[in-house]
């Protein structure tokens, strides 16, 4: 009996964490993002999210994020694209990025747990997520080039 409860609660642990983002059953693979402002440049070592499955997951679940990370969302094509924080536990700064790799848009310190839509002004091609305060921190601005 105590062996059956001990089991039992060492699988609902492992299935918290996992569902904490301690693991994810996909596998993302990274790259680096460089951001190029006048006040200098920035990388961020990015996950990549460029299938479906991948960018519905995003940094859902996950507790904590690195300084330099970030994940980054390449779509198939350009459209105005819609995020939300549901099931995200770390305040971001998204931004997002033309079909040029021009940053056109940016949205600073989202708010963990909620549905409300963050949707950018234009059309993007790609999105990256990084921690909250990020885009102040390092001068991020409208028309910034992006090379990654």
């Amino acid at each position: 009996m105590l062996r059956t409860k001990l089991l039992f609660w060492v699988f609902f642990f492992l299935a918290f964490l996992v569902h904490c983002g301690a693991g994810s059953s996909l596998d993302f693979e990274t790259t680096t993002v460089v951001l190029q402002s006048i006040t200098g440049s920035t990388t961020v070592f990015a996950e990549v999210a460029d299938t479906e499955e991948k960018r519905e997951e995003g940094l859902s679940g996950r507790l904590t994020l690195s300084d330099s990370s970030g994940m980054l969302f390449v779509f198939d094509e350009p459209d105005v694209y819609t995020f939300t924080m549901q099931d995200t536990y770390i305040s971001l700064d998204i931004i997002f990025i033309s079909e040029e790799k021009l940053v056109i848009d940016f949205e600073e310190n989202t708010t963990p747990l909620v549905l409300t839509s963050i949707t950018p002004n234009n059309e993007i091609l790609y999105a990256l997520e990084v921690n909250a305060g990020f885009v102040e921190a390092n001068g991020i601005a409208i028309g910034d080039v992006v090379v990654f």
